[in-house]
Order: structure tokens, then sequence, then C-alpha cells
């Protein structure tokens, strides 16, 4: 019996071998399914949504901005823990890189010089709301951010549940996801 917390627990070294490695055994079985491209395909328009709204209200202008100060902005190195197995599965399934940008303890590893490399990003980075953020936006500027993201990321929950469908179907009578000792 397989242990979904494969996929959502351990350190990032062990997250980022676990997707790869899902995505070199079984990402042409994921890729060949429908509903998981469908839901691909629809998870891509929903972050091109998040980023338009974003990019109205300047927020790549200031977070660079705040980041690129001594003493940093909200990505920092423990920025990078908050991701897992999953969300990097689903990156790659969708076509992008995922690998850590920079080795500094400092800052998140996936913060590169065009700003964070996930293209799927995870849950907290998404919903934080820095007070700057919160007092330099109008409320309907901030419904709008939240509207956007909300639906993002139900969407990733969804797809979420059809990969792990899929990573567990036992049609050749071995479990597709492998566990980890004390995980």
């Amino acid at each position: 019996m397989e242990k979904v917390e494969s996929l959502y627990f351990g350190d990032l070294e062990y997250k980022l071998e676990n997707a790869h490695r899902l995505h070199r055994e079984f990402g042409a079985r994921l890729e060949a399914d429908p509903e998981i491209r469908e839901h691909l395909k629809r998870l891509l328009h929903l972050q091109e949504d998040v980023t338009e709204v974003m990019r109205g209200m300047g927020l790549f202008e200031s977070c660079a901005e705040c980041g690129g100060r001594a003493g940093g902005g909200c990505c920092s190195s423990m920025m990078a823990d908050e991701t897992d197995s999953m969300l990097l599965l689903i990156n790659l399934s969708a076509g992008f890189e995922v690998g850590p940008k920079r080795d500094d303890d400092y800052e998140c590893c996936f913060l590169g010089p065009e700003g964070c490399s996930l293209k799927f990003k995870p849950f907290f980075c998404l919903n934080y709301l820095c007070r700057k953020i919160q007092t330099e936006s109008s409320p309907l500027q901030l419904a709008r951010l939240q509207g956007a993201t909300s639906e993002f990321l139900g969407q990733i929950l969804i797809l979420e549940g059809l990969i792990r469908r899929q990573l567990s179907a036992d049609g050749d009578g071995a479990s597709l996801l492998k566990s980890r000792e004390g995980v």
C-alpha cells in the first residue's frame, strides 16, 4: 500500500529527486491522460490570469525592489520548503524545467534573475500578501488577486487528485508511488 506522504513531505533534495523520478517513469502516462491534459491546459490559462492581475498591480516591480534590498523580501530560503513533489511534478508535466537556481541559504533556491522559476508556485507564495501589498493596493485589486489565485489553487487541487489517481493505479500489479522511510 502506497503512502501519499511521499508526494508531500521530505527535504527539498528528496522532493526534487522524487518529482524528477516520477516524471521520468510516469510522465508519458500522465501526459497521455486526456483529463490531465485538459486540466493542465486550464491551469496554464489560470496562471496567465494570475500573472496579468499581478502585473496590473505592479507586484513584479514592487517585489523585485523589496527583494533587492538588504534583508531581502518574502522569497527567503525557507520558501523552497513550501513546495512538494506533487507541485514540482505538475510543473514538469506542463513542460517546465524544475531545479534550484541558487544555493546561498538566504533566498529561495527557485528565485532566479527573472523571479521565481516555478511556473506553478506553492500555495503559500500565492496567498501571502505582505503589508506593503495590502496597504498600496485597492480593495478591488486585492479582491481580483485573491479571486484569480483561489481559482488557480482550486485547479491545482483538482489536478493533484487526477495525478494521484494515475500514480496509484495498479494496472501492472505494483504501486507507482514509492514510499520513503522516515517520511
